[in-house]
């Protein structure tokens, strides 16, 4: 029986291009399966009216997650949202896994500072990854 993965994807709905590449990349993996615990641009999450509020929602999302990945552009470096995500991930245990951006030569400080491995924008470097750190 192949195992299946739960993921959560941090992203900023600003560049939703990335997290839209991502998920496709993964869904059309051969012989990978995976649970998305991303938050969806219709999530009520987004309501969120405090901090608190936020975080609480966050680790609901983040608890069943095997791992956690953050495509490392430099706009995580000042996204709010990613940067809570991965505080929560970190405070979970969860093993973090950054994704270089194609062409980009630079990588988010966060994101560089706080994952387990830094990989590049192809499904197989992406999923041998997951399989590899997941918990």
């Amino acid at each position: 029986m192949a195992r299946l993965f739960n993921i959560f994807i941090c992203h900023s709905w600003g560049y939703d291009d990335d997290y839209e590449t991502l998920t496709r990349l993964l869904d059309e993996h051969p012989y990978f399966f995976w649970r998305n615990y991303s938050v969806p641009k219709d999530d009520p999450i987004h309501n969120a009216r405090t901090r608190t509020a936020l975080r609480a929602a966050l680790k609901k999302k983040i608890r069943h997650a095997s791992c956690v990945i953050v495509p490392a552009g430099v706009y995580c470096t000042y996204s709010n949202w990613i940067e809570e995500e991965i505080d929560i991930a970190l405070e979970m245990g969860k093993p973090i896994i950054g994704i270089r951006p194609r062409g980009a030569e630079r990588v988010s400080s966060i994101v560089r500072d706080n994952a387990v491995d830094t990989v590049g924008w192809t499904s197989k470097s992406v999923v041998d990854a997951i399989r590899y750190y997941s918990i």
